[in-house]
């Protein structure tokens, strides 16, 4: 009975490991899952793995809000690699601040509808004007099972301010 106590205490103690792991270790935390899996034979590891592997799509920055968001000049060299959806109103995306070339335009409003008709095989980045409703796009295409998805960090201001190409027409 001890030892199996033993072997309970060094399979905690493995996931403790795994868990203390920083983000430049995940190739060593998806080994060391693996092995724990095969140990354990606990269907939440695969779970824990499918996480670690979709925050590694980009150079994600988790937020105080809790929300993934990534830079604007990745997104600009990665446009092609990702699905860009625009949560402003039809009146901003052919404003002044124009909006990113390849984007779709998807309201907010309407996102929880529409969710289900976007394709998973790309990341997901939202962008609004601030970055603030684009969060909240993050958060309900989260809990619409979507696990690649991120916030563009400063909307379409960081983007004009970084001076990269917007297009302005409908």
């Amino acid at each position: 009975m001890a030892e199996q106590s033993s072997v309970e205490q060094r399979k905690h103690d493995l996931t403790m490991y795994v868990f203390s792991i920083s983000a430049a270790m995940v190739g060593v935390c998806l080994t060391a899952i693996g092995i724990l899996k095969v140990m354990t034979n606990q269907s939440h590891i695969d779970t824990i793995g499918d996480e670690l592997l979709a925050a590694t799509w980009a150079p994600l920055r988790y937020t105080y809000a809790g929300t993934n968001e990534v830079d604007v000049d990745w997104v600009a060299d990665h446009t092609a690699e990702l699905t860009i959806i625009d949560v402003r109103d039809a009146n901003e995306w052919s404003g002044v601040l124009g909006h990113i070339e390849g984007a779709t335009l998807i309201p907010l409003e309407q996102l929880r509808e529409r969710a289900p008709s976007l394709g998973q095989d790309k990341p997901v980045v939202a962008v609004c004007r601030s970055g603030a409703r684009s969060a909240q796009a993050v958060a309900i295409l989260e809990k619409a099972g979507f696990t690649r998805v991120a916030n563009l960090a400063g909307g379409m201001i960081s983007w004009n301010n970084h001076r990269l190409p917007v297009s302005t027409g409908a």
